[in-house]
């Protein structure tokens, strides 16, 4: 094999072309001292080739492509950049940067990219991207809160991170946990304004605890790095990465946490962060909201957690009318992210203590934000499939807002979450009523939402037209109102438009129709970001393997199912099920796949084995699946038992 290439049986030439795509400049070199002989008839394209090379990165050339050069005959370069002047001069090396990380990656070829961390503007990041820096940033930030001992919230979304190749180009295909440990030293260098060390590099994934984890294709990228940046003398490595071999010029640091790694790297930790020392609080209960809401679960209950400490704490100065709804607030918040994790006793003991606050202090917490917790804390319940207990809080609170005369809008809200517990639970005739109730009580903007959940208990209980209804006044409300966000709006008709699909006979009008109107639902989201248009990824999927278009149908299919699978909570992990059950009757049904039937299969389990309550309510089906995979043979009656697992299953996900 020779030394420019790693993998592949490539011609000299492609061989050349592809170093010169990948940015790997030493080894285009090498490749054309190594094959110049079988590419004589190309001298003038590669003269040109060499000299743009060696004129515009000459910081990067290494000794041994300087010497590569011998080998070429004086014909091919003019007397300024001949061999033996080329070896006299001195190479520039870059400048250390702050907040970029250089770092190798494998493809055909290896190659190194810069991984850029700044401030987060308009643009937005790919969800893989938004969990790396998320997941990485979390760890970084608990090493803040341990050293510097005070409340410091992290907020994911004021960062933003780039990939570019060599040109500056950037490269969004790399999103590999490879990149994890970088992104890591990336974003503490952005922080703190330290330049990280030019001649630093990196290959480990982080965990969200700092520990720091092995990774692939070690050998590869160690070899990619020594011959394409001849300054990079020192790898931090994970202390569990089993290495077959090491190269000479390169100093492996083996680290087992992200505070090793920084020490490693920086020394030690500066002795004040740009940070403000006060917190503003209202301003910190907000950002927990938005996360929340946009499902960063780990990252609200940590900064939740921080901000209770702090709150408690001696060191807050907050007078007791700030203090006290913020301290509720934050118990909330952290009661309901423990509901999504599936831990239903934690979240009830932070809850208790938002009630003992409540309790405590009358008059600071207002009763109606009280009973709102109430209320999400039953719709937590609702999604690990504890219905009566969700059933009774709604009704407590149903009654509780009666008794104390609250407006409207509260009465509303319950009623609409108590609706979709109705829906889980296959009452759908109930649950339109309470969200037909919950409607003429919830304020005008926010109606809209409703009026699509109503379109969505319409469409299960096959009621079209009812449906479409109730479709055309969110559509009128949302436009009414300027909303411009529309992704629950295009789920509910995703959903209505597939089951139309469903009643509708191959080739008619109105079918084409339908799948024109689905596509250009789906052309406002141009990746997945957000659950509700997995969800209506998902239903694109669905309608495009009823019309006979199996290959683009199974592609959205993944597509949803990455999104879901990305997440570890529970209710999560359960929708994705729900598209691999969907999956797997389709292949059923049509293929008789079973092969890729049984591989979503032992997904299917594994997900509903995740967490105690999901795994009590599902028993029965979890019994029968575990039977098939013993079983592990095709045959006319197993096919049936597992068809009519499915079909349980996907009666008793909701989503």
């Amino acid at each position: 094999m020779k030394s420019y290439y790693i993998t592949g049986d490539c011609s000299p030439l492609t061989v050349i072309r592809q170093h010169e795509l990948a940015g790997n400049f030493n080894a285009l070199i090498q490749a054309i001292a190594e094959d110049y002989d079988t590419l004589r008839s190309l001298q003038p394209e590669l003269v040109a080739l060499l000299k743009k090379t060696i004129r515009k990165h000459r910081g990067y050339l290494s000794s041994e492509t300087i010497k590569s050069l011998d080998k070429l005959p004086s014909s091919w370069l003019e007397h300024s950049i001949s061999a033996k002047k080329f070896s006299s001069l001195s190479f520039s090396v870059p400048d250390a940067g702050v907040g970029c990380v250089v770092f190798p990656v494998v493809t055909t070829f290896g190659q190194l990219r810069e991984v850029c961390v700044t401030k987060r503007g308009s643009s937005l990041l790919s969800p893989l991207r938004n969990q790396l820096i998320d997941r990485v940033g979390a760890a970084l930030f608990d090493i803040f809160r341990k050293t510097y001992r005070r409340a410091l919230i992290w907020k994911p979304e004021q960062f933003f991170l780039s990939v570019t190749d060599s040109y500056g180009k950037e490269d969004n295909e790399v999103n590999g946990d490879s990149m994890a440990l970088p992104l890591a030293l990336a974003l503490y260098s952005h922080i703190t304004k330290i330049p990280v060390p030019v001649d630093i590099s990196a290959t480990a994934d982080v965990k969200r605890n700092g520990h720091i984890a092995p990774v692939e294709s070690v050998e590869e990228k160690l070899a990619a790095i020594s011959r394409e940046r001849h300054f990079i003398k020192r790898v931090l490595v994970s202390y569990r990465q089993k290495l077959e071999f090491t190269l000479p010029g390169i100093e492996l640091i083996t680290i087992g946490n992200l505070k090793e790694a920084i020490t490693a790297v920086f020394n030690s930790l500066p002795k004040t962060l740009f940070t403000p020392a006060v917190l503003d609080i209202e301003t910190e209960i907000a950002v927990l909201r938005r996360q929340y809401e946009s499902y960063q679960i780990d990252t609200c209950l940590e900064n939740a957690s921080c901000l209770i400490a702090y709150l408690r704490s001696a060191k807050c100065s907050l007078p007791k009318n700030r203090r006290i709804p913020a301290l509720f607030t934050c118990y909330w918040r952290k009661g309901c992210c423990y509901c999504h994790k599936g831990q239903v006793d934690k979240a009830f003991e932070a809850l208790e203590s938002a009630r003992k606050l409540h309790d405590k202090h009358k008059g600071l917490i207002r009763h109606e934000d009280f009973l709102q917790s109430l209320n999400n804390y039953a719709v937590a319940l609702k999604d690990v499939f504890r219905y009566a207990e969700a059933e009774k809080q709604h009704r407590k609170i149903h009654k509780e807002l009666e008794k104390i005369g609250a407006l409207n809008h509260p009465k509303g809200k319950n009623l609409s979450s108590w609706s979709q517990l109705k829906f889980a639970r296959g009452q759908l005739s109930e649950a339109a009523d309470l969200q037909k109730q919950a409607i003429d009580l919830i304020n005008e903007q926010d109606r809209h939402r409703n009026y699509g959940y109503l379109a969505w208990f319409y469409t299960r209980m096959g009621d079209l037209s009812g449906a479409q209804k109730a479709l055309k006044k969110t559509e009128k409300l949302l436009d009414e109102l300027f909303i411009k966000d529309k992704k629950f709006f295009h789920w509910s008709k995703s959903e209505y438009l597939y089951r139309g699909i469903m009643v509708q006979k191959k080739g008619s009008r109105s079918l084409v129709n339908q799948i024109r109107q689905m596509q250009d639902i789906y052309a406002h989201y141009p990746e997945i970001n957000h659950y509700a248009v997995a969800l209506t990824c998902k239903f694109y999927g669905l309608a495009l393997l009823a019309t006979g278009d199996e290959s683009k149908g199974l592609e959205k299919l993944q597509q949803s199912l990455s999104f879901f699978e990305m997440h570890p909570e529970p209710l999560m992990r359960l929708i994705a099920s729900s598209i691999r059950v969907e999956r797997a009757l389709y292949f059923l049904t049509r293929n008789n796949a079973i092969k890729e039937v049984m591989m979503d299969i032992r997904e299917v389990q594994k997900s509903l084995l995740i967490q105690k309550d999901i795994r009590r309510f599902f028993t029965p089906e979890i019994k029968q699946l575990q039977y098939i995979i013993d079983f592990d043979k095709s045959s006319e009656s197993l096919l049936s038992k597992l068809i009519r697992s499915l079909e349980t299953l996907k009666s008793k996900i909701p989503y």
